[in-house]
């Protein structure tokens, strides 16, 4: 049922070609029935109690509650959208564009243009408490085409991804934090304890909060198709510090981002700590903090993320980036036998494990 529900509710982009673009400047149409078409769904359901199931492991009650609250209340407070008017919108749009994070021809193509694509349309917009206009279990996984493309797919990616965040954390643990006889290194397949101590509870919350936005990206519209993401933090053509380079993101990167900044530092460094570099693309991360407080004076730096944890770090060692790990002191010992450079820094590698710190 689920399935033959899902084809009939996007069969219309098969069978003929819209005329013009679905207004992006009101909530979905298409909404209120993909939400019955999850509502309906045992795996979509399933999907959502697993990733309760997961949160409620977070052992920090503030990171636990507020998870928990970004997909289980369909009436959360959007933190980073609190009061922020016509007015403000302009004058961040303003500012994105002068600072090249954003490429107004990349917009062409959304009804509502820049200011549709950067604050898609929610409900109760400019308030003290705007809230999302789309429920976790109506929510797709991407666009149209995309992976988990039908109403609910966000809860099976996140569920996948919160599942694997776990599974990674558990092998490197055994992998590479088990120590044997003389204390030298040894591997024991996945364990949730070991000699390297990662932060569960940002392994379990980051995948939550990754593509928390795309509950206000990918609404869905009348005819079955879904809103067009602008993709921005950068131009497109000289985002490489003045040259030749492409920084853009989906948007809902930036977003969730946002939220995590806006609901307080504690939240947003477990969210960053969670991500597979603190700095990856830094445009973004200075993007984000705009979108987040409303301010226009961030203006990025030459390390690209001012004041943000790992500044200064192009690469964090892996287990720092999950997890913010710590590993005791045991000379000789080294994090990792992988190629330098893709899950570490250059010499990482080549450093006994009583000279690595991870960034505080």
């Amino acid at each position: 049922m689920f399935r033959r529900d899902v084809a009939v509710f996007c069969v219309v982009l098969l069978s003929c070609t819209q005329a013009f673009a679905a207004d992006q400047t009101q909530v979905g149409a298409g909404n209120l029935r993909a939400q019955q078409i999850g509502n309906a769904s045992p795996l979509v359901q399933s999907a959502v109690e697993l990733l309760e199931q997961n949160a409620r492991q977070i052992q920090d009650p503030e990171l636990r509650a507020v998870t928990l609250d970004s997909f289980l209340n369909s009436n959360t407070c959007i933190r980073h959208r609190a009061h922020v008017t016509d007015v403000v919108k302009t004058e961040i749009i303003n500012t994105l564009v002068a600072q090249g994070l954003v490429n107004p021809a990349d917009a062409a193509s959304i009804t509502g243009g820049l200011k549709a694509g950067i604050f898609p349309p929610v409900n109760g917009d400019g308030s003290a408490c705007p809230t999302m206009p789309l429920t976790f279990k109506a929510t797709p996984g991407s666009n149209f085409g995309g992976h988990h493309s039908y109403p609910g797919g966000l809860a099976v990616h996140e569920s996948f991804n919160d599942q694997s965040s776990t599974n990674f954390a558990d092998t490197y643990r055994g992998e590479y934090g088990s120590l044997g006889e003389h204390n030298l290194p040894v591997t024991r397949g996945a364990r949730r304890v070991g000699d390297v101590r990662i932060d569960q509870d940002a392994i379990l919350a980051a995948p939550i909060w990754h593509d928390w936005a795309k509950m206000m990206v990918f609404q869905w519209n009348a005819d079955g198709t879904e809103f067009t993401e602008l993709n921005f933090g950068g131009t497109g053509t000289n985002d490489n510090y003045g040259t030749l380079g492409d920084s853009r993101t989906g948007g809902h990167h930036i977003m969730s981002v946002a939220e995590t900044m806006a609901r307080g530092p504690f939240t947003a460094a477990r969210y960053h700590a969670g991500m597979r570099t603190f700095c990856p693309q830094p445009r973004q991360r200075v993007q984000g903090r705009q979108l987040a407080t409303g301010r226009r004076d961030h203006g990025a730096d030459r390390s690209g993320c001012k004041g943000l944890p790992g500044c200064g770090w192009k690469r964090t060692p892996a287990l720092a980036a999950i997890g913010r790990a710590r590993a005791r002191r045991q000379p000789g010992r080294c994090w990792s036998d992988e190629p330098p450079g893709r899950i570490s820094d250059p010499q990482i590698c080549r450093m006994p494990i009583s000279s690595i710190r991870s960034r505080p």
